[in-house]
């Protein structure tokens, strides 16, 4: 009688580590842009959340609070927010779309952990920033000051439109 084998061959063994290193070798890099993105993603929360300080601040006319500077400023476990106004980009409030001149900048890699160490941001986002313009119907425009790679950047707000574009961008915007 023969003698039934056992286990698996080396051969097969190696066949197995070969396709799972292919396997690794796609799904590495989708996995790192995923984790970007979620990163991108908490600076967006922080810019939503800043949209409450700087409708109040509207209320007396300004974007941010004189009198309380560290309000103007948010600092995330990935990215820092700075809210501040830029007269030259305060618009007629006739039109909803229009800016108000308050200007949110995003830097992400400037955060840290509750230990006090660098964040861990990914490199594909690590020192870029994400500027994003409030209209005076509440939502953001992205300005194009942005340095975030544009494959990162929010769909759900829009670009600011090219001067010679004539489509409609405003159904686009972070409400």
């Amino acid at each position: 009688m023969k003698k039934l084998q056992k286990g698996f061959t080396l051969i097969e063994m190696m066949i197995v580590l070969v396709i799972i290193g292919i396997m690794a070798a796609f799904a590495l890099p989708k996995f790192q842009e995923y984790i970007a993105k979620a990163q991108v993603a908490e600076g967006i929360q922080m810019a939503t959340n800043a949209k409450i300080s700087i409708t109040d601040n509207l209320q007396n006319r300004r974007c941010i609070d004189p009198y309380v500077e560290a309000n103007n400023t948010v600092t995330g476990r990935y990215a820092q927010l700075v809210i501040s106004e830029d007269e030259s980009k305060d618009k007629s409030p006739d039109v909803a779309t229009n800016t108000n001149g308050c200007v949110v900048t995003i830097t992400y890699g400037r955060g840290v952990d509750s230990s006090g160490k660098p964040s861990g941001v990914s490199r594909y986002i690590n020192n870029q920033t994400l500027v994003l313009n409030m209209l005076h119907n509440g939502s953001y425009q992205i300005d194009d000051t942005t340095t975030l790679p544009m494959q990162y950047r929010p769909k759900s707000i829009a670009p600011v439109p090219d001067k010679n574009d004539n489509s409609d961008n405003s159904n686009a915007q972070i409400k």
